[in-house]
This record gives structure tokens, C-alpha cells and sequence, in this order.
């Protein structure tokens, strides 16, 4: 939490002081809430763009590192808590 002093503060200052503080915290809690979830389930294809690299890399790495993902026809899903177990043996 911010510690403000409002000492010599004229009331419009004191105004716009609230407001960027209240435009500041409704941004931080924007951008949490966008932070994929580590259980989201992704392509291969989209974790291939994501890490700029093939698919074949992608299922390569799963292979290696013995990660387990989820086939639905012919699309193999990934939790992205796997992803960040790819991203540190890179």
C-alpha cells in the first residue's frame, strides 16, 4: 500500500492523485485476470508459436521429458504448467 501525503494538496490535486490511483489498481486487477491459468490446455501448434519453434519440436520435448498430454481427435492438448517445464530445459 501507498503511503500519500495530502499536506499543501489543493483539492483538484487531490482529486487527480485518487484517480491515477484508482486507474492503477483497476489495471493491475485487469491484468491479472488476463494470466492464463497453468491448467489451460493449449495446441501443440499454438505452444510451437508461443516457444517459436515446430510442432515436431514441441512433441519432441514432450517425449524427453515424459509429458503426458491430452488427445482429442487428432489435436493434442498440453497444460501450460507442462509448457514451463519445456521452457526450463530449453
Amino acid at each position: 500500500m501507498n503511503t500519500i501525503q495530502i499536506i499543501q494538496m489543493t483539492p483538484d490535486d487531490l482529486r487527480k492523485l485518487i484517480a491515477n490511483e484508482i486507474a492503477a489498481a483497476l489495471q493491475a486487477a485487469m491484468d491479472s485476470v488476463k494470466r492464463p491459468s497453468e491448467y489451460e490446455e493449449i495446441t501443440v501448434d499454438q505452444a510451437a508459436k508461443e516457444f517459436n519453434c515446430s510442432k515436431r519440436t514441441i512433441r519432441r520435448r514432450m517425449k524427453e521429458l515424459d509429458i503426458k498430454g491430452l488427445r482429442i481427435g487428432r489435436s493434442l492438448l498440453i497444460q501450460r504448467k507442462d509448457l514451463s517445464k519445456i521452457k526450463k530445459a530449453s
